[in-house]
This record gives C-alpha cells, sequence and structure tokens, in this order.
C-alpha cells in the first residue's frame, strides 16, 4: 500500500502546473536572437533563441513578425525553454556559444502555448550591426521535464535590442 500511496503522490505532483511568469523580472537580450527572463535568485529563467532573425530583418529592411504554435516547436533551429539550477544566466550573452541549447540542472521544453516574435530593424543600421528591437510575446505556455513536471507562463511580454556583429 505504501508503494501505491507514493507512486500516486509522485504521479499528481507531476501534474501540477507551477506559473513561473510573474518572477521572472530580470530581463535581457542580444546576439541573433536571444532573448531571456529571469528570476532575481538567477535560478528561473526562461531562454529564447532565433536564429538569424535580426540580420534578415535588416537585410530586408522589414519588420519580421512571426507566430508559432509551443507544440513541437524545438524541433527547428529556433529554441524556447525554461530552465532551472544555479547562475542560469552567467553565460547569456557572453560570446559563448552552445548546440542549441545552454546548459541546466533541469531544463523544461514547450509542450503547448502560443509565442509570437516581431523583430524591427533598427533604422540606418547595416549588415555589420544588424541591431534590432525584439519583443517575444508567450501566450497559455506549458512546459515539461523529463519527469513529468509542468511550469506554465501564462502571459509574459519581452522586449529588448539584440543583434551582433559578424566576424
Amino acid at each position: 500500500m505504501r508503494f501505491t500511496m507514493s507512486f500516486l503522490a509522485l504521479l499528481l505532483a507531476g501534474c501540477l502546473a507551477e506559473d513561473v511568469s510573474s518572477g521572472l523580472t530580470e530581463t535581457g537580450g542580444c546576439a541573433d536572437v536571444l532573448m531571456y527572463a529571469a528570476n532575481d535568485t538567477d535560478t528561473v529563467a526562461l531562454w529564447a533563441n532565433f536564429n538569424s532573425l535580426a540580420y534578415f530583418a535588416v537585410e530586408s529592411g522589414r519588420t519580421i513578425d512571426e507566430t508559432y504554435d509551443l507544440n513541437g516547436f524545438n524541433q527547428g533551429e529556433n529554441r524556447v525553454a525554461i530552465l532551472e539550477g544555479e547562475d542560469v544566466t552567467a553565460d547569456f550573452c557572453v560570446d559563448i556559444t552552445w548546440e542549441l541549447d545552454p546548459p541546466a540542472r533541469r531544463r523544461f521544453n514547450p509542450v503547448s502555448g502560443e509565442l509570437s516574435i516581431t523583430i524591427v530593424p533598427d533604422e540606418g543600421a547595416e549588415l555589420s550591426e544588424p541591431y534590432s528591437q525584439a519583443t517575444l510575446e508567450l501566450r497559455d505556455a506549458t512546459f515539461l521535464n523529463l519527469l513529468g513536471s509542468q511550469r506554465t507562463i501564462e502571459s509574459l511580454t519581452l522586449t529588448e535590442m539584440v543583434g551582433w556583429e559578424p566576424e
């Protein structure tokens, strides 16, 4: 009986979702395009990476405005995740690259919700300096880790300057 109750408690714990959006108060952005929002202790962060959107916005001279369904979103070059651990944003925006994914003790990948990203190229920007304003919006997003724990973001909007200078 004890095994059954423990298993049931574990199963129920995995079904309870924790909304982390209200604690994500420290924001930043850089590169082409990396955006993040972390809590004040840097133990939880939303991390989003979009390949070359600032470059394409500057090259075309037009605003890029895209909306994605988060179900299966991390299967392409673009990525979004909730990361948990210590100093989770320490290596963000410091010219350290990962093979699409930053290290973290716990990672929650999206399973549902909607993400919109808008990239507005800075007036006068050139391809050597593709600085742009990026706005990321998440709505009704649910993230799941490998153990079945859930994190949610009901609504979150980030606006940051992003871009990079190619070598």
